[in-house]
Parts: C-alpha cells; sequence; structure tokens
C-alpha cells in the first residue's frame, strides 16, 4: 500500500484557494559560483528526495477531505522556463507540487504552500545544494546540522502536524481593522512580477541597528512608509496600513516538523499628519513585541483552527 498523508492545518487552505490569479507556491534559490550542471544536479536530486518523501507527493480528493500520496514518478529537475511561481498542476499523476529548477549558476526550488512552509523548503533546498556541490567535487562540511540522506525520515516528527500539537482552546478572538487596499494596474499574468535589486546586507543591518530596530522592523516600517507616500491622495478614510508578516513557529514551539508551521500576524498604523518615521518604527516595533509572544500565538492558532474543529465542516462532503 503507497504511504499517504493527511493535509496539515495550513495546507488544508491552500488547495481551495489556488487558481491562476493566486499560485499559492513559492519559490526559494541559492546562487553558486559556476554554472549548474543538469546530470549533477539531477543525481543529487535522486539521492536527497527520499530523505524528504513529504515533498515527493501528489493531490487526492477523498470523501471529506484532500490528503497527500507518494508519487511513484521520478521527479525531475527542469531549465527554468516560465516566470516564477507558476501555478502547479494539482490532478493528475504526471503533475507535481515541487519543482527544482536551473538557470545560470541558480538553483531554485518551487513549492506548493500545501506542503510545507519556508522553513521545511529551506531545509531540503541546503541539502540539495550540499549534495550537488559534493557531487562535482568541492570540500563542503556539514557544520550546521543539516538533513542529510540516507538517514531515514523521521517519520512522526518530522511529518508531524504541530498546529494539532500544541492547539490550545481559547475564547477570544484577534481582530483586525479593515486595512488600506492599494490601488494599481494588475499584472499580466495576475500577480507575478519580478524586480531585482542588490543591496549590502552590511549597511542595511547597520542603518537598522542606527534606529535601535531589528531588521525586520526597519524593512517594514519603511514599507509602511512608502504605502503611505504613493497612497496619500487615495486614502481619504485614512485606513490603516496593514503589513502581513509570517512567523516561524518553530522558534516559540519546539518542533521538529519539516511541514506547515507558521502564523500570519498583523503589523498594522494608521499614519496621522506629521507622523515621522521614528514614530512608525516605534508602533511597529511595539506590535512585533506583543504578537510574537506565545501568548498571542497561542492564541492566533487558535483562532485558526477552530473552524478545523467545527464538526459540521469536518464532515461535509468535499464537493460541497
Amino acid at each position: 500500500m503507497e504511504d499517504w498523508y493527511k493535509l496539515d492545518h495550513a495546507g488544508k487552505l491552500f488547495p481551495a484557494v489556488a487558481g491562476r490569479e493566486n499560485s499559492s507556491t513559492y519559490r526559494l534559490s541559492m546562487m553558486l559560483t559556476s554554472l549548474v550542471h543538469e546530470e549533477v544536479l539531477q543525481t543529487a536530486l535522486d539521492e536527497v528526495i527520499s530523505r524528504f518523501p513529504l515533498l515527493n507527493v501528489e493531490l487526492r480528493n477523498g470523501l471529506f477531505w484532500k490528503f497527500l500520496r507518494e508519487k511513484e514518478t521520478r521527479l525531475m529537475v527542469e531549465p527554468e522556463s516560465t516566470y516564477p511561481c507558476a501555478p502547479v498542476t494539482l490532478s493528475g499523476a504526471n503533475g507535481s507540487l515541487v519543482r527544482v529548477l536551473y538557470h545560470g549558476n541558480k538553483i531554485s526550488v518551487e513549492i506548493f504552500h500545501a506542503l510545507t512552509d519556508g522553513g521545511g523548503a529551506l531545509e531540503f533546498l541546503k541539502t540539495l545544494v550540499f549534495q550537488y556541490l559534493y557531487r562535482i567535487g568541492e570540500s563542503v562540511e556539514d557544520r550546521d546540522g543539516l538533513i542529510l540522506p540516507p538517514a531515514s525520515f523521521a517519520r512522526y516528527a518530522e511529518a508531524q502536524d504541530s498546529f494539532k500539537a500544541h492547539y490550545t482552546s481559547t475564547v477570544s478572538e484577534i481582530r483586525t481593522p479593515e486595512a488600506l487596499q492599494i490601488p494599481g494596474t494588475r499584472f499580466s499574468p495576475y500577480g507575478h512580477n519580478v524586480i531585482h535589486g542588490m543591496i549590502h546586507a552590511s549597511r542595511l543591518n547597520a542603518a537598522a541597528k542606527q534606529h535601535g530596530a531589528t531588521l525586520t522592523a526597519y524593512l517594514t516600517a519603511l514599507l509602511i512608509m512608502a504605502v503611505h507616500d504613493s497612497t496619500l491622495p487615495l486614502n481619504n478614510e485614512n485606513r490603516p496600513i496593514v503589513i502581513s508578516m509570517p512567523v516561524n513557529l518553530r522558534k516559540i514551539f519546539p518542533s521538529s516538523s519539516l511541514r506547515n508551521f507558521f502564523a500570519v500576524i498583523n503589523i498594522g498604523v494608521r499614519i496621522e499628519a506629521g507622523m515621522t518615521f521614528e514614530q512608525v518604527l516605534e508602533i511597529v516595533q511595539a506590535q512585533m513585541k506583543e504578537k510574537t509572544t506565545k501568548p498571542y500565538l497561542t492564541q492566533a492558532m487558535a483562532s485558526s483552527m477552530k473552524y478545523e474543529k467545527n464538526l459540521l465542516s469536518r464532515f461535509t462532503p468535499l464537493k460541497l
């Protein structure tokens, strides 16, 4: 019998909302110092994918819910040929929820979000690149505790739905005020556009440190100010500018899961006349400090999972 897996709590959302305008697929890339050799990359992938069976799966429909089943076909590397994060094939034996791409000296992985989050994807990419470099004869050493083959898949720990493991029922509700919707012309294909930019990480970190802020808080405040400046004549109701920010829950709740385990917090600022960047940054830092605490994130998980715990929704036929 083929191995199959339930979708984790967060993973259940993405097949429902995925489509041409929202692929629910994301990309991580790593740049090398030499051109990528397709044959060697394929060999590395063949060796690595058995250590990450949760990524070599296809999406199937059950009576009440979708589930993941291990694929029998080989996952193949591909040259990059289309725009980033194009929709994956959600049905059919020939479709794949994961792409391993190469272009010049770049190796990329694109993953349908129902399988894992950025934390799990990063572990896969690091292992893949390590194995590739080893295969081309580079002197590489594992100093960070990578998940390397041929060690066996830790089925319980790495396949755990950590949302359920750390779920605690609460009664309070997290509410977000109606945010400013940024106007503009849609991209074609919708939602896909790439802007390349280069910046010195050390200088950026120094700028954040100069303001006594973390890099994340500093960039979030800059983004809020940029949105405010570009939409000022159009925000007649002075709605707050809200930035949705993913939080890796593995840093707060103990988990070795390679599946989705993240929360989204909303950082919102209603900019009043005369507010300075420093004032906006202070508000951002205060909200980030509050919303990344264990009690707040426990409440956020409970608020998200209440629909899954509803018996009516759990046992409604999938077609409905």
